[in-house]
């Protein structure tokens, strides 16, 4: 049995300790999906790649085609993923992430959401 010790649960870039908590809500700030299994100081990257929801996702056609989940940079562009274009200067490029940037805030609101009610997170 592998122990994780505390320093794996904190994180650095927010100087507290806590879990990893990957989730997915929609245009309603509905949570649609979570996972809740890792400790602050493991990459989204790496939280969202080896949860069960991107294998989910193709095994059981959860997103239409042509249709696609939005990440922030932590994450990578794949097949279901988009991410923001990174330093660029391009017309197009800008403009689309500025609109990412608006759905990126509806995650945002969700977890305020979520504080609000649960203080405890």
């Amino acid at each position: 049995e592998a122990k994780i010790g505390d320093k794996a649960f904190f994180c650095g870039r927010k100087s507290k300790f806590g879990l990893n908590l990957q989730a997915l809500c929609d245009d309603k700030l509905r949570f649609r999906w979570a996972d809740l299994r890792f400790p602050a100081s493991a990459s989204d990257y790496i939280a969202w790649t080896t949860s069960d929801f991107p294998e989910q996702i193709t095994l059981e056609n959860l997103i239409c085609k042509g249709f696609a989940l939005f990440g922030d940079n932590a994450y990578v562009t794949g097949e279901f993923m988009v991410i923001p274009f990174r330093g660029t200067c391009a017309e197009e490029k800008d403009a689309f992430n500025f609109y990412q940037s608006q759905l990126h805030i509806c995650i945002e609101r969700a977890f305020g959401l979520l504080v609000h009610r649960w203080g405890i997170i």
